[in-house]
């Protein structure tokens, strides 16, 4: 199940409770998540809600649902870009560099599961989660992760190349990038360095249903221009 910061509209997010709510009921009385999961009518959107790496209990979804719908309506929007994220865990705006924090696995010898989280100290979830606040791969023995700030700016654009390629200086034999997916980490990279893509990839999958993007090519949907336009176009219908 992959991470994804998607954001359903209200009116998807009212019909998504409902089928959480049978979701729930359906666990309390069977005790069987993975057919709890395996319902049509909830699987689609279990993956914007839960972290990729734990248990997927539903009523874990549905607080976090309550978040999202809270975030919908009040138009609390817009993030200020390249300064503020959406959690990855809690679906609360991470306020600055310094209150995020990086965590990624690593397989073998590749880096994959990015996740961008509250930094322990500034988590809403600091007291829950059995101290873990909004992490989720740190109990891992193949975790890894840094400050958010280490990667944000010009100073974080080293760090995150690296991933990809070291330079000849450090590894004059190329053995190809040392991430699993570069398209999850192609992800990150926009998330951290492009303006306004943090908070209109919330909208992506709307726009792509909507046809919102059918005239752009695979430039220009990334423009900071076309990204505020998305975020205007979707997150006021969030708010009228």
């Amino acid at each position: 199940m992959s991470v994804s910061t998607t954001e359903e509209r209200v009116v998807d997010l009212d019909s998504l409770e409902a089928r959480l709510a049978r979701a729930c009921t359906t666990l309390r009385r069977t005790r069987d998540i993975d057919n709890v999961l395996a319902d049509q009518q909830v699987a689609p959107f279990m993956k914007y809600l839960l972290p990729s790496d734990e248990p997927a209990y539903v009523a874990v979804a549905m607080e976090r649902l309550k978040s999202l719908r809270n975030a919908a309506r009040s138009g609390a929007r817009m993030l200020r870009p390249l300064e503020q994220w959406m959690c990855d865990d809690c679906r609360m705006v991470i306020e600055e560099p310094a209150h995020g924090y990086l965590e990624w696995l690593m397989t073998g010898h590749k880096a994959c599961g990015f996740r961008i989280v509250h930094h322990l100290p500034h988590s809403p979830q600091a007291a829950s989660n059995g101290g873990r606040g909004c992490y989720r791969h740190n109990l891992r023995p193949e975790s890894c992760g840094a400050s958010l700030h280490e990667y944000v700016g010009h100073a974080g654009l080293p760090m995150l190349l690296s991933f990809l390629d070291p330079g000849s200086c450090q590894t004059p034999e190329y053995a190809g990038p040392e991430v699993v997916s570069v398209r999850e980490w192609g992800n990150l990279f926009r998330r951290l360095h492009l303006p306004y893509y943090e908070e209109a990839q919330l909208y992506w999958t709307d726009a792509v249903q909507d046809g919102f993007l059918e005239s752009m090519n695979e430039v220009a949907i990334y423009q900071a221009e076309f990204l505020v336009q998305i975020i205007e176009h979707y997150g006021g219908e969030q708010t009228g």
